[in-house]
């Protein structure tokens, strides 16, 4: 199991957090500075209640009597971030540059759209050209580290959260964003102290419980681990794969063999062709002294996923059984 794999995800996820609350932040922004929205426009409205195809019928609408107005074609372009059009926002947050080239948020709204479709070096270049413009905006700062973020420059990506940090302290995306260079940079127990005051700002982020169910991991913390998988498994009703997973490996480190067994069996039934939920089994059934029936396992684990016994052999949680001649019979399989 790569340690660091499930994190790697996450960093895609913090794209469509992030633009998530750039998008709500950045709409309004736009409504309070445009005066054409004084009067019978609703795509605010529509808009905060995630009816995206309608705010995006007003805004057009806005954009038969008035076509060169950037702000409505920024607003245009917003919705279709939205919509997961990014092509789309990015043809018409263009548009609204060739009517108005200092409008900073355009700009920041093209990074969201570059970060969406993963061409973060184009990310970055979008967002320095909106913090040139406007460099007391937090969520700029918070955008270039993002970019940052994907590219796997973590020192940097560390320096423009702190300083969205310092422009705005309370920002909960900021301290996100700071927790995952920080654990990049295996700087985990600081990485702790941002995301702990990221989940008492949003509370059930399941993204964050992650983050902290790996920080534990690599501070060899199985126990508050656990209780991170914990919170993830009732979120999911029971049925988060990976969580289950790696409650049974917590276990079997911690010598809760008995109880790993139990998420193992758990997982067997839904998951009857996963080598690896077998090889858990396996593990827990040796330790707790069931080697015939924990060997009959194992070689099933084998069977269902061959490279297991290239690791197996030297697995210290199968040390009960590293003589036993049909252990060895199997790691000679290969």
């Amino acid at each position: 199991m790569n340690e660091k794999e499930l994190p790697k995800k996450m960093k895609k996820m913090f794209v469509s957090m992030f633009a998530f609350i750039m998008i709500l932040s950045g709409c309004s922004y736009f409504l309070k500075e445009d005066p054409l929205f004084s009067t019978g426009f609703y795509a605010e409205e529509y808009y905060n209640e995630g009816n995206y195809h309608e705010a995006l019928e007003h805004v057009n609408k806005r954009l038969k009597r008035y076509p060169k107005d950037p702000y409505l074609l920024n607003e245009k372009g917003l919705i279709y971030i939205e919509l997961k059009e990014y092509e789309k926002a990015l043809d018409v947050l263009d548009q609204a540059l060739q009517f108005d080239e200092k409008i900073d948020s355009i700009y920041n709204n093209k990074s969201v759209a570059y970060n969406e479709l993963g061409r973060f070096e184009e990310a970055i270049d979008q967002a320095k050209k909106a913090i040139d413009l406007k460099p007391d905006a937090p969520e700029e700062f918070i955008n270039m580290g993002n970019a940052l973020l994907n590219l796997d420059r973590y020192e940097e990506s560390l320096t423009y959260f702190e300083l969205a940090l310092d422009l705005e302290p309370e920002e909960p995306i900021s301290f996100y964003g700071q927790g995952a260079s920080l654990y990049f940079l295996n700087e985990y127990d600081e990485a702790k102290e941002s995301f702990t005051k990221y989940l008492e700002k949003v509370p059930d982020d399941i993204d964050a419980f992650w983050y902290f169910v790996h920080i534990h991991e690599e501070l060899e913390e199985y126990e508050s681990a656990i209780e991170y998988l914990d919170q993830i498994i009732a979120s999911s009703e029971g049925e988060d794969y990976d969580a289950l997973n790696y409650k049974g490996v917590f276990l079997s480190y911690i010598d809760e063999m008995a109880e790993s067994l139990e998420v193992y069996e758990h997982l067997a039934e839904q998951y009857p062709d996963d080598g690896y939920i077998f090889y858990g089994k396996a593990i827990a059934l040796i330790n707790l002294d069931k080697t015939k029936e924990g060997l009959n396992v194992l070689e099933q684990a084998i069977d269902l996923e061959p490279s297991i016994i290239d690791w197996a052999y030297e697995d210290p949680l199968l040390e009960k059984v590293s003589n036993h001649k049909r252990f060895v019979e199997m790691m000679e399989l290969d």
